[in-house]
């Protein structure tokens, strides 16, 4: 999908571009993005030259919506309820130790599951058609001192 926005700062080969909030952020009741309008901050590739001030047209890979939402809150759900099971499962429920067991084993699947998930998201991350990237330049803050 297609942004446009306003690089604020250089970093590198990279730029921070900053996105106006959409309409339709300030219904979803998510975050305080679309209730305050303030502007979304995201690291882009800048392939193009765009220097800070200019407005730009960034390139975002979309997600399934519901895919993204299973990966955040399905998976390290299921990781605590699998492991409090297992604890449950392996150590008696009528002593004190199995209930502590299935609270320790509970929160290390949680803590597992996000080590996943958070590994899975930096190499999906590091794959050339995965990034953000600026695409273009739509207009310059100013023309002298540009090259080419």
């Amino acid at each position: 999908m297609l942004e446009n926005g306003i690089v604020t700062a250089l970093t590198g080969a990279k730029a921070t571009v900053a996105l106006p909030p959409k309409e339709s952020c300030g219904g979803c009741g998510k975050c305080s993005l679309g209730k305050e309008g303030k502007e979304m901050l995201i690291e882009a590739e800048n392939p193009v030259g765009a220097e800070k001030g200019d407005r730009v047209a960034v390139e975002i890979p979309s997600r399934d919506p519901l895919l993204a939402a299973f990966i955040i809150f399905g998976l390290p759900l299921l990781g605590l309820l699998g492991g409090a099971a297992l604890g449950y499962l392996f150590f008696p429920a009528d002593k004190p130790a199995g209930n502590l067991a299935a609270v320790a084993l509970g929160l290390a699947g949680l803590a597992a599951v996000f080590l996943l998930v958070r590994r899975s998201e930096r190499n999906r991350g590091a794959k050339k058609e995965n990034r953000v990237r600026i695409v273009g330049i739509l207009s310059a803050r100013s023309e002298t001192g540009r090259h080419g």
